[in-house]
Formats: structure tokens, C-alpha cells, sequence
């Protein structure tokens, strides 16, 4: 049975720790262990959990107490909704929506209040750091991006937290060196940060249609925010190429000539690679400039077409591919061959020769091969066994 003084010393310090429960109470021993995370990390408007633990032994009549604070101002800021656990030893506070001014060291304080042995203690503090993965990323369709002419590629990353977070560009797979970059930090009304990325470059050719690629992390953050865009180059003409589906463009540079006879087709190909597609034409070199293809030569895209090239259709022809940012052109000398009667004769009569002697000779070798097959035939049937020593009757 507990005695009377016992009884009374406890209500009254009972009432001394409801009253001024965080105050220097008398008789309180510091030397209680409390153990608690050192860091603890959570995105901007989740719900963290502080947590921590001391070693205790209590009996029935006594009391426990456990609370988070923080310092602010050389004051002690209490958090809310803490939970003590007397069978764990534990002490718990829930912050929910957490913001930005959440950021701070946590102290977890612990006391026993014990008729025995009253005693006190205070956590190493837990540092609670909030981040924000990027709310938006984009990267601006750029100023028309022209072959040979330094352009500027942008990324805008929005609403991130805390600000060192890194940027790293690739072009073409590879990674932009730090030379060629421009960083622009902003802070927003909210306390996030907003920063824009410049990658400054000179494209050619061969990047139209590659991939830019912006890259925004944070060790914190759970994963790597990427953005891509493909680039449009605009460029003029290249290099002109001269297909011919009857024979061969002979030659390189001014003297490309090609060769055919009288009568047949001309269909001659002239492609050139450009952003945007160039328009491509044909002209004929008549002496006193040059004119379009005319009837009865035909001109369709890249394609020159003469159904039956005659005398009149030699000369000079040009290929002109251009667009907006440049032009080429590139020509042909077209030779007509005009067929002699006599030799034309003679070139079919000897094909007609050769085509009977080949007849003859074929009929030949069919002769032959059927002589050695009866030869062999008969040659077998004198060795046949029972039919030697067979005389014929008188």
C-alpha cells in the first residue's frame, strides 16, 4: 500500500510537469541514452516520420514523457502529434504535407519522471532535408538551326529543390563539354528554384535529324529527369549525282559525257541531298545561254526523258537543284551516235553467219555423241558370257 507522503509527492510532480512540462524540473538526472537517425530525407509534401529510442526500465507509478523540437530563433519549436511508447522505449512524431520551411535538426528529448531516480535526455538531433523533383522540363523549339551558324539550344527546368542540381547535355550520344554550356539559376515565390541550360553549337549537315539530350539530377532525387529533341539543320544543295538507266555518265566535274545511238531513249536521274528538299530543273546550253527543257524533251523532278534521241538533241545539259539556302548545278555532254547503213549491214549479216554456224556445229557434236553411244553398245554385247565359241549352222 502506497504511503500517503508517496502518494502526495507524486501528484505534485505530476502537476509540476503538466503545468511547466519542458522546464528544468528539479531532481531530474540528465543521463538518459536516446538514440535517433542523424539525417532523414522526404520530397516536398509527403509525410515523414521522426523517430527515436532510449533504454528504460519503468515501474507502475512512473511517468514518461517524449517530444520532438526544433530550434528556431534560440527557441525551442515543439512538433505535433508525438507518440511515446512505454513497452518499446520509443518516442514518434508524424509531420504531415511537408514543406520547404520543414527543413531542420530534429532533438528528440525524453523524460522519466520516477519517485526512485528521475532522469532526462536528448537525442543527437535528426537532420531533416526536403527536395523537389523538377515540376517541368522543356526544351524551347529552338530559332531556325542553319548549317555553319552558331545556335542555341535551351532547357528549362522548373520547381526543382534544393538548387545544386547538375545539367549535362549530349549531342549525338556524346557528352557536351562544359565549355559550351551556360547555366541561369532563378528562385520562385515558393522557395523552389528555376534553371535555364544554353548549349551553344555550330551544326552541319550531318546533325540534321540527330538527338539533343538534357539531363536534370540530384543525388537526392529518386531518378534522373532526360529530354530530348531532334534537330532540324537547314542546308542547301550537296554533292549532284548523275544516273543514266540506258549506259554510263562517263567523266567527272565539266566533262561527263554520255554516249548513245540514234533512236533510243534518254532517261537520265539528278539527285541532291538538302533541308528542305531542293527543287531540281534541266536546261539545254543552246549557244546563247541556257534555256528550260522543252517538248519533245520532257522534264519531271530530278528526271530528264527523251523518248528517241535524234541528231538535234546533242549538246549540253544542265541539272540545277536549289532551295533556300543554296544552290549546285552540275552537266552532261549528250554525243548521239548515228548508225551507218553499210556497217549496220554488215553487222547483221555477220550475226547471222555466226548464228547458223553455231547452228551447224551443235548438230555436229549431237552426231558424234550419238556414234560413240552405239559404238560403246556394241562393243559391250561381243563380251557378253555364252555367246562365245557359237558357230553358225551349215
Amino acid at each position: 500500500m502506497m504511503s500517503t507522503e508517496v502518494f502526495l509527492c507524486l501528484v505534485l510532480v505530476l502537476l509540476s510537469d503538466v503545468l511547466h512540462p519542458w522546464s528544468e524540473a528539479e531532481g531530474l538526472v540528465e543521463g538518459l541514452e536516446v538514440h535517433q537517425p542523424a539525417r532523414l530525407s522526404a520530397a516536398l509534401g509527403e509525410t515523414v516520420t521522426l523517430h527515436c529510442n532510449f533504454t528504460c526500465t519503468l515501474q507502475d507509478g512512473d511517468l514518461l514523457y517524449g517530444k520532438f523540437y526544433r530550434v528556431k530563433g534560440g527557441n525551442k519549436i515543439y512538433t505535433d502529434n508525438n507518440t511515446v511508447s512505454r513497452t518499446t522505449c520509443t518516442v514518434a512524431s508524424t509531420i504531415a504535407n511537408i514543406t520547404l520551411e520543414s527543413e531542420a535538426v530534429y532533438y528528440c528529448e525524453v523524460k522519466i519522471v520516477s519517485v526512485t531516480t528521475p532522469t532526462e535526455g536528448t537525442g543527437s538531433g535528426t537532420t531533416v532535408t526536403v527536395y523537389a523533383e523538377p515540376s517541368s522540363m522543356e526544351i524551347p523549339e529552338p530559332q531556325t538551326l542553319v548549317v555553319d551558324t552558331e545556335a542555341l539550344l535551351s532547357c528549362v527546368v522548373n520547381g526543382f529543390y534544393p538548387q545544386s542540381i547538375s545539367v549535362t547535355w549530349f549531342h549525338r550520344d556524346l557528352q557536351v563539354p562544359l565549355t559550351s554550356i551556360t547555366n541561369h539559376l532563378t528562385t520562385n515565390r515558393n522557395g523552389t528554384f528555376s534553371l535555364t541550360s544554353q548549349y551553344r553549337f555550330t551544326p552541319a549537315v550531318r546533325d540534321n535529324g540527330t538527338v539533343c539530350r538534357c539531363q536534370a539530377s540530384h543525388p537526392v532525387w529518386r531518378h534522373h529527369v532526360t529530354l530530348e529533341r531532334v534537330l532540324d539543320v537547314k542546308y542547301g544543295p550537296q554533292s549532284l549525282n548523275l544516273t543514266s538507266q540506258n549506259r554510263p555518265v562517263l567523266g567527272a566535274g565539266p566533262n561527263k559525257t554520255l554516249e548513245l545511238p540514234e533512236g533510243s531513249p534518254l532517261h537520265v536521274s539528278c539527285w541532291s541531298d538538302g533541308n528542305p528538299r531542293p527543287w531540281t530543273g534541266w536546261f539545254k546550253d543552246r549557244g546563247d545561254g541556257l534555256t528550260p527543257v522543252e517538248p519533245p524533251v520532257g522534264c519531271s523532278n530530278e528526271t530528264l526523258h527523251v523518248g528517241v534521241v535524234q541528231r538535234e538533241d546533242e549538246g549540253v545539259y544542265w541539272c540545277v537543284a536549289r532551295n533556300s539556302y543554296g544552290e549546285r548545278n552540275t552537266s552532261f555532254t549528250l554525243l548521239v551516235v548515228v548508225s551507218d547503213y553499210v556497217t549496220s549491214f554488215i553487222a547483221r549479216l555477220l550475226a547471222t553467219v555466226i548464228f547458223f554456224f553455231l547452228v551447224a556445229l551443235m548438230l555436229i557434236c549431237t552426231n558424234i555423241i550419238r556414234d560413240n553411244r552405239l559404238r560403246t553398245g556394241l562393243n559391250q554385247g561381243e563380251c557378253e558370257p555364252g555367246l562365245s565359241g557359237l558357230k553358225e549352222d551349215d
